[in-house]
């Protein structure tokens, strides 16, 4: 390590700053001394400074992070977007334990996100807490979107809940509707009206299914450069990177 490196690792720790760990951490060779303890206090920083993207972005770029901790992190936490997020985009994460917290939040919109684009989700099971929610707009949307969804029995849920608009809805959109059934559910005093908005489906209509924000792996990697430089090539003891952790070390004590 550089006396330049030496100081950039100074800063990164003496500012706790998240981007400049990040930063440091991607361009750090993984045969420096002392590497694993390096990106261990830098690892701190990030999950001090609790942010989804950077985690995901420090997680699947640097070597030597600890995976399980990080997850374990991620799982403690009460908001579902970053479990989505994190097994959504992270390689080699535990899809099982994060579903279950995923669950464990009760947050319909997550359940269904986590089902529509988590490759190796498992349908079934979050098919039938989303029925268990009672959301019956996450239903159709399951129905909808949902690759494997059991779109006969769901489509059944939507029908007992009587809803005019979702059951309009689900025959417009839902592939393999039935459409005879959905048009004998709707209850009398709304089978006129019914009928000939029913009757106005067809595959020219405009899409008017629900929209929503999905986190994809663009948003990741669009931290700006902060200037981190590494100029000088004189080499630094290894007692002086030590003092610095050491340093860090008591630095972590007094913001607990």
């Amino acid at each position: 390590m550089t006396k330049n490196d030496l100081q950039n690792l100074k800063r990164v720790l003496d500012e706790f700053n998240p981007y400049l760990a990040i930063k440091f951490a991607e361009s750090l060779n993984n045969e420096e001394r002392q590497y694993d303890e390096i990106i261990l206090a830098l690892q701190h920083i990030l999950l001090d400074k609790f942010n989804t993207e950077y985690i995901v972005r420090f997680v699947n770029n640097v070597e030597g992070v600890d995976l399980e901790l990080i997850q374990s992190f991620i799982i403690n936490n009460d908001d579902p977007e970053p479990i989505y997020t994190f097994a959504l985009l992270v390689k080699n994460a535990n899809l099982e334990k994060l579903q279950q917290a995923i669950i464990k939040r009760g947050d319909a919109d997550y359940i269904y996100l986590f089902a529509k684009n988590v490759k190796g989700a498992n349908i079934k099971v979050l098919q039938e807490v989303i029925i268990d929610s009672k959301n019956v707009r996450c239903m159709f949307l399951f129905a909808e979107s949902v690759k494997g969804a059991n779109t006969e029995k769901l489509q059944d849920e939507i029908i007992s809940y009587g809803i005019f608009e979702y059951i309009y809805l689900f025959a417009k959109n839902v592939k393999g509707a039935n459409m005879e059934l959905l048009r004998s559910s709707v209850p009398e005093s709304n089978n006129d009206a019914f009928m000939n908005t029913f009757d106005s489906i067809s595959e020219s209509e405009e899409d008017t299914s629900s929209n929503m924000y999905h986190i994809t792996s663009n948003n990741i990697n669009n931290i700006d450069s902060i200037g981190i430089k590494r100029e000088f090539k004189i080499e630094v003891k290894e007692s002086e990177i030590t003092d610095i952790l050491d340093d860090f070390e008591m630095v972590k004590i007094m913001r607990m």
